[in-house]
């Protein structure tokens, strides 16, 4: 039932590709990211990331990607965009003191923050005036949530019963929340 990361791409290019370049970041571009960038961005930030976080982000410009209410970035760099969520005082999104190197913030969604567990390969979310003990599991790992918002943005336009699609995505992406996925359907 999740549409394909390829699909998702193709109906991205579909919607939006006409709006160009009046109005970009709506698509799924090529990556300009390479190995030795992600390394470097590993390093900086203390952990390793898990296979189909790093396969994505060779394979996509995260930098310059909104899908539906979640964005990943808007200026480009999504390796400076990482650093700035996860190392900057600004953004301090754990709330105070040091945070594990474990859990990193890789999106934002009103009212959400979107998290990676590096170690399990979870996608946590959380709202944003609660902390990461509050978060849950809204992926079991980095491309099903992908396929996840994909979904949802398409589909919920296109199915009457927007509460069977969540349910439905709550399942294939062995999601632990349904609100975060009610609220992507609204």
């Amino acid at each position: 039932m999740l549409l394909k990361i390829d699909e998702i791409k193709a109906k991205l290019d579909e919607k939006f590709l006409p709006l160009e370049p009046v109005i970009t970041g709506l698509r799924m571009v090529d990556s300009s990211m390479n190995e030795d960038i992600l390394n470097d961005l590993e390093r900086s930030l203390g952990t390793s990331f898990p296979f189909p976080f790093r396969k994505l982000l060779l394979q996509y410009d995260f930098g310059r990607l909104t899908i539906g209410p979640v964005v990943f970035g808007t200026t480009g760099d999504y390796d400076k965009i990482l650093n700035k969520y996860n190392l900057s005082e600004e953004t301090k999104w754990w709330r105070g003191g040091s945070h594990s190197k474990e859990v990193i913030m890789i999106a934002n969604s009103d009212p959400y923050a979107i998290c990676l567990n590096c170690t399990s390969g979870e996608v946590l979310a959380f709202l944003h005036e609660k902390d990461l003990k509050n978060s849950v599991s809204i992926s079991s790992c980095f491309d099903k949530f992908i396929s996840g918002i994909g979904t949802v943005f398409f589909k919920r336009l296109e199915i009457e019963d927007r509460t069977k699609l969540v349910s439905e995505v709550v399942l294939e992406t062995e999601s632990k929340d349904l609100m975060f996925w009610s609220y992507l359907a609204e």
